[in-house]
């Protein structure tokens, strides 16, 4: 009986008698580390360790008493005897911010300058989010020329740096009346011309426009569309966004200070407790201890929110 032409091929590709072969192993491939990685990690850990140096030299500082810091000289080191709290209660208690008006002067203290700056931060983070999420949808999923436009517009002004910008944002606010108004300070973050535009732009990108089909099938509207599915798919990146800019914005003390001096924050109340020579902060570790006081926030977001945070913001589909 002859052998077909398969079993024919088969037993000439059939591996030798007592030697089994062995399944292959679906492995990642080995990474190069080259010397462009090695160079890089040294950097790294070089930036790194001066950032924990600077950090913990201020912690140490502002745990010493003030007198012996400046008399003694004790700068470096582990001053046992000199540890003390009083440089934080001194912070709280006298940090303020002076408000002069009319009226007379308004003395703002450390508790509404945390509430000032919560504000501030969490409305103006949470707007512009919002605004370069939906500009970015806009462009990606309803292609126009006007959305070629855009998109080329916000690689222009992320290139082109804007200076200058504090007059002209202050007489617009004047004109339309909401100069010194929480108001103009949200309506004037509702910008989108950020980095964070690119990373929206190419998320949505990566979706399927059949989502929005099969529900424009079942009666959903436009908004409907963008809110009730699009939205949802990039909660993550949106809320890794919103986090960076509310860090952002808790650190920042100029635009407040010159467009909202009536809501000083906490920002601005560390640069003018740096410049103030009241004798309460006058020391040096008091006025670390303010920097300090005003890191906690950021701080406690950076530890429950490290892996979001310190994650890539990447662009990807759906899994199936």
């Amino acid at each position: 009986m002859e052998l077909s032409v398969n079993e024919k091929n088969e037993r000439q590709n059939a591996a030798p008698e007592g030697k089994e072969e062995k399944p292959r192993r679906a492995g990642k491939p080995k990474e190069k580390f080259g010397v462009f990685n090695v160079v890089l990690l040294v950097f790294l850990c070089l930036f790194s360790f001066v950032l924990f140096v600077v950090i913990f030299w201020s912690l140490i500082a502002s745990l010493t008493d003030g007198t012996m810091y400046e008399i003694e000289g004790v700068k470096y080191g582990f001053p046992i005897q000199y540890f003390t709290l009083d440089n934080y209660i001194n912070a709280y208690i006298n940090l303020k911010v002076t408000i002069s008006s009319a009226q007379g002067n308004t003395e703002v203290y450390t508790l509404q300058l945390l509430f000032n700056s919560l504000v501030y931060a969490v409305g103006s983070s949470l707007i512009m989010t919002f605004v370069t999420c939906t500009m970015a949808y806009l462009s990606a999923k309803y292609p126009f020329r006007l959305s070629k436009i855009i998109y080329n517009v916000v690689i222009v002004v992320m290139i082109i740096p804007i200076v200058g910008e504090l007059p002209s944002m202050s007489r617009m606010l004047t004109y339309v009346g909401l100069y010194n108004n929480i108001v103009g300070m949200y309506l004037m973050r509702a910008g989108f011309t950020n980095m964070y535009f690119l990373v929206f732009y190419a998320t949505f990108k990566s979706v399927s426009w059949s989502y929005g089909e099969s529900a424009f099938m079942d009666g959903a509207s436009h908004l409907r569309v963008y809110v009730s599915i699009f939205l949802p798919l990039v909660k993550s990146i949106f809320f890794t966004v919103f986090l960076l800019n509310f860090i952002v914005f808790w650190n920042e003390y100029q635009i407040p200070m010159v467009l909202l001096p009536s809501m000083p924050t906490i920002a601005q109340g560390v640069y003018e407790a740096k410049l103030s020579y009241d004798i309460a902060l006058a020391f040096t570790p008091s006025k670390i201890a303010v920097g300090m006081l005003v890191c906690v926030p950021t701080l406690v977001l950076f530890v429950v929110f490290n892996k979001r945070l310190m994650g890539n913001l990447s662009a990807g589909g759906l899994k199936g």
